[in-house]
Order: structure tokens, then sequence, then C-alpha cells
């Protein structure tokens, strides 16, 4: 892949000049990234194959933000908009909800989010769930931070110029609508339909595999410690 195959089209919300939570401008410039900024009607970013004019829609929401836009319900006219104008939406997650928790004063302050403290795992699957269920055209990620953020985003514009047939998500989850459960877990980084359908036949429902979890009892094989950590921070902690 090579960056004369696709540009970073930003909203220009992203483009804060005093903020190091939301610039997202110096990383790119510093992967040498080519990008515009823009006032995008959906979205965050648009990647654009500029041989084909195709586009994938990212939404970028730090954690905080996230569950802000979970208690005021903005998050849902983000993702119907999302699935009704593009064929191929990534909503990605920045940030560690354990690190949301232990700063929450601090956020209340700023007037960032005001319920962190009463948001819980089961309203962080419930929105994972929703994802999953309602908007066809979405997917969901979470990654630690913004390095992570933009290895992301090189990595579907790689998927996007690869001269590869793209699948219609839509399609691929229909093969699995009727199993909220597998497509849960699908939303969790690393774990692709095969792993999803492996732990569903061990752990056939979510209170299962957390009790798992909970009491250090998960074992599955090609599961390492990094993976059962990832599923710990998500589902139990």
């Amino acid at each position: 892949m090579s960056n004369n195959d696709f540009k970073i089209i930003m909203d220009h919300r992203e483009n804060h000049q005093n903020s190091t939570v939301h610039n997202m401008t110096p990383k790119l410039d510093e992967r040498e990234i080519e990008h515009t900024t823009e006032q995008l009607a959906v979205g965050d970013f648009l990647i654009e194959n500029k041989n084909t004019g195709s586009k994938f829609c990212i939404e970028r929401k730090i954690f905080s933000d996230l569950i802000g836009s979970i208690y005021n319900s903005r998050i849902f006219n983000e993702l119907y908009k999302m699935n009704e104008t593009y064929s191929h939406n990534f909503l990605i997650v920045v940030g560690d909800i354990d690190a949301i928790y232990k700063e929450r004063a601090k956020l209340k302050a700023m007037g960032i989010v005001q319920n962190v403290k009463t948001f819980s795992r089961n309203q962080l699957l419930g929105i994972m769930s929703s994802v999953a269920a309602r908007y066809p055209n979405v997917e969901m990620i979470f990654v630690n931070n913004d390095d992570e953020f933009i290895e992301i985003l090189l990595m579907l514009a790689e998927k996007l110029t690869d001269g590869k047939e793209i699948r219609s998500m839509a399609i691929a989850k229909a093969k699995s609508q009727e199993n909220m459960y597998r497509n849960v877990l699908m939303a969790i980084p690393g774990i692709s339909e095969d792993k999803a359908k492996k732990i569903e036949a061990e752990y056939p429902s979510f209170s299962e595999l957390r009790a798992a979890l909970a009491s250090d009892s998960f074992k599955m094989a090609g599961f390492g410690p990094i993976t059962v950590e990832r599923f710990k921070k998500v589902l139990v902690y």
C-alpha cells in the first residue's frame, strides 16, 4: 500500500489546535499521511480510495465522550446517520474504561461527562449489542490510545486499496444476526468469528463467560494472557 492510493478527510472538529486530546493533525503529519480538513456531515474521518472513490467512515470516540453520548443519546443519532450514509463504518473507541473511572471527578468538573460514576459494564455491553443488532453497516473497535487509532486507520486504508473485494458488512452480520452474544464477542479486538464460536461453545452465555473470567478459570487453547486481560477489561473489571 502507498500513501498515494488513499487520503484521509478529517472533520474540522478533530483539528483542535490547542487540544492534546482531540487534535489528530500532528499524528497524521508525523506519519506523512495525506489528509485534508472539512466540515463532515457524518463521521469524524473518511478514508477515501483515490482511484475508485470508495470510502470508509470512522467515528472516533474517546471513552469519556462515548459515555456522555450514551447518556444524552447522541451516539444513536450518529450511528443511524453513518449506517444510512455509508456501507462501511467504524465506531472506534479510544482509551481505557478503568482510567475513566479513576478520573471521574476531574472529568465531571470539566463538564465532559456527568455520569461516569454510574456507568457500568452492562451499559458498555448494551452499546456493543446495539451496534451489532441495529446498525448492520457499523463495526465497533476498541483501541488503547491515539497511536493505535492511527494504526487502525492505516490498516483500514490498506484493506480499502488492496484491490480485493470488500464484502458487505450487512451481509456478514446478517449471517449471525440471530446471535448477539457472538457479535458482541467479535467487537472485542482480536476476536474473529472463529474464536467467538469457540468461546460460545465453551461458555454458552455472558454470565458463564464473565464468571470464568472473574474467577480466573477461563482456559482455552489459543487465548493467551493478553487476550484474557482484554476480555476482563471489557467484561469484568
